[in-house]
């Protein structure tokens, strides 16, 4: 396929941040088009200003350009219309045409459109999304296969529920793994170095050089295992970040129409099939991107398995020079196709010339460098939401704090949590604060203790033998670290949120449910109330056999009542006091109580935690939650259904 037959637009649109007085799509094209974005409501054409904002061009001569389109009222007293559909339409300033979005409209609809709410009526979150990762279902013991994507499923009830400002859907939240970088099949690798074919012409390869041939999955595996990554799963990584960048390409709607040739097998492999069944869904994926605003945080598998799981990982990666460039490939692509998009104001133009500067040069030794320094030392990877109630997205990847080499690690450090400290006081102060704000972890907060308990457990008897397991046991839950976990729900329970509430939202653990739980400490009489709503996975469900599958099943099903229960140390005391006397005297503890809230499925059969692949769609009225519904199952048949106003 040569370029001239690729389509102008690579992918996208997709709705970003939007808010009263702010509208963001980001699109990405094969050429540096002069684009405009214009906005109606109810046929009308908005008055809009521009914000000015560059385009980036992914590489050296590089047929793939990423613009975030940004408009404000024209108005600056004035603002977008809340709680109404409002449908776009992108211009082609230089051609006086506007771009074909026909493939991104709704049935009935001649344009995507977004609803920017004044209070939140509907939003939706996920995590987890492997294009051949398995999709089953839990229910009555048997595994059926669910076809479609659980995005498609989504875009399924927002496509219902269009018109319906109280039921559709504003906000879509994806908590992590939106691709997996260390987990990619041969035939997919294959259709991505298409791509990069046609787009990039050539790759840089980890020692800064122009590459113009695909690498052998021998000598691929052979580059992965030499850079101290420590990724597990048997099939190929992700190295540079042309294959980041055609991987996000994929995965956000595969729009560019290359050849799927890799992809026809008579007789597929069930990993091949769930492939299969994920191209076929990418279309409805690609509707439902351009019609809800969406926002995004990484986690480990958006980089590399086990990102920064622990002190000897980070230390190893980044003294590795091509570990430290794999590492820096991901991290850029990501702010280009997810980073950048979620609040286009916190980064810089110093920032993005850093990023693009080697994009332009790759062979500039100075320009890589600063390429690596940038990205490895970025930590405005956090943000908040600008809703009613306020989501506050943390950073639980890059902002660690490390104990010994194979400790786990406090997910925030002490400077993150000061800094979500300040951003509450500021919403605070803006009386933007009136019901309990949502705050998503990747990892959930209020986890599942037993399987946390077994993980803690394994690993302490393998201290004993001499074995450090924390890679393998995937050992980074937010109770593994005692002392940050207290940290944070100690600032939350301390900075006056009505009435004491706040909702994590979480996923990561490829397993959902939904906790209630109380924090106290026995030097105060105020009380933390949470609920711990996860949903996981979209696409990866566990392929488990035998006991292992047994004992998960017995752990995941049923209403549990948990307590953690610590004594509360001072962290400016020497580790000898605060293990020793300490200890010893327990001037005070803290304590978490965990109970489980059952759902249920379309036939009132209750439902504790679930393994399903599934999308959260959680509902409010006047601030406060009042029902979730997980969707699964094709044709949404396999749906669990909570309700928190009983």
């Amino acid at each position: 396929m040569e370029i001239e037959t690729i389509p102008d637009l690579l992918a996208g649109p997709m709705v970003r941040r939007v808010e009263a007085q702010h509208v963001c799509i980001w699109i990405a094209t094969k050429a540096p088009s002069a684009l405009r974005l214009q906005l109606r409501q109810q046929g009308e054409l908005l008055e809009t200003q521009v914000i000015d904002t560059p385009i980036i061009q992914l590489g050296e001569n590089a047929h793939c350009w990423v613009h975030l389109l940004r408009v404000k009222p024209a108005d600056p007293e004035l603002s977008f219309p809340l709680d109404q559909l409002i449908h776009y339409e992108i211009h082609q300033t230089d051609q006086q045409t506007h771009l074909d979005l026909s493939d991104v409209c709704f049935q009935g609809e001649s344009a995507p459109s977004f609803i920017i709410s004044n209070q939140l009526r509907a939003i939706a979150y996920g995590s987890c999304r492997k294009p051949h990762g398995q999709s089953k279902s839990d229910s009555d013991d048997i595994q059926t296969p669910q076809k479609s994507d659980s995005l498609a499923l989504l875009g399924d009830q927002v496509e219902a529920d269009l018109h319906d400002v109280e039921q559709r859907p504003s906000i879509l939240c994806l908590l992590g793994d939106q691709i997996y970088a260390d987990d990619v099949l041969q035939v997919l690798m294959g259709l991505l170095q298409d791509n990069i074919k046609k787009l990039f012409s050539y790759e840089i390869d980890l020692n800064g050089q122009k590459q113009f041939h695909t690498l052998s999955k021998a000598r691929r595996l052979e580059l992965q295992n030499s850079v101290s990554l420590s990724s597990t799963s048997g099939h190929q990584h992700l190295l540079s970040f042309a294959e980041y960048s055609a991987m996000y390409l994929f995965v956000f709607g595969n729009r560019s129409e290359l050849s799927l040739k890799h992809l026809v097998e008579a007789n597929p492999s069930e990993k091949q099939q769930s492939l299969n069944d994920f191209i076929a869904s990418l279309p409805q994926v690609r509707k439902l991107l351009a019609n809800i605003a969406s926002y995004m945080i990484f986690d480990d598998h958006d980089v590399s398995d086990d990102w920064n799981i622990t002190r000897l990982w980070h230390d190893k990666v980044q003294g590795n020079r091509k570990g430290r460039r794999i590492v820096s490939n991901a991290l850029a692509a990501y702010w280009v196709f997810q980073g950048w998009g979620n609040d286009p104001e916190r980064f810089s133009q110093r920032f993005i010339n850093e990023v693009s500067g080697h994009l332009q040069a790759p062979e500039d030794q100075q320009k890589a460098q600063i390429f690596d320094s940038s990205l490895w030392k970025m930590h405005r990877w956090h943000y908040s939401i600008p809703s009613n109630p306020p989501i506050l997205v943390l950073d639980t990847r890059t902002q660690r704090d490390f104990g010994g080499y194979n400790d786990p690690p406090q997910l925030l450090n002490y400077a993150a949590t000061e800094k979500l400290q300040a951003d509450i006081l500021r919403l605070q102060h803006k009386n933007a604060i009136k019901t309990a704000p949502l705050i998503i972890s990747a990892t959930p907060v209020m986890g599942h203790a037993t399987i946390e308990f077994i993980q803690k457990s394994i690993y302490r008897i393998g201290l004993i033998f001499g074995q450090r397991c924390a890679t393998s046991l995937d050992l980074e839950s937010w109770s593994a670290n005692k002392q940050g976990y207290a940290r944070l729900l100690d600032i939350l329970s301390k900075v006056g949120l009505p009435n004491n509430e706040v909702v994590f939202l979480s996923g990561d653990v490829h397993y959902s449910f939904v906790h209630k739980a109380r924090y106290h400490t026995s030097d105060s009489s105020e009380v933390l109330n949470c609920y711990q709503l996860t949903s996981s996975a979209l696409r990866n469900v566990p392929k488990q056999k035998g006991y292992v599958s047994h004992l998960s099943k017995r752990i995941l099903n049923g209403n549990q009542h948990t307590t953690y229960k610590r004594p509360k140390q001072p962290e400016n005391l020497p580790w000898w006091e605060r293990k020793l006397l300490w200890l010893l005297f327990k001037r005070s503890s803290w304590t978490v109580d965990i109970e489980t809230i059952d759902g249920t499925d379309k036939d009132n059969k209750r439902i504790g935690r679930t393994t399903r692949s599934n999308i959260a769609i959680l509902y409010f009225s006047k601030g406060k939650i009042q029902k979730q519904v997980l969707l699964s199952g094709d044709q949404r048949k396999d749906s669990v259904y909570y309700d928190f106003t009983t």
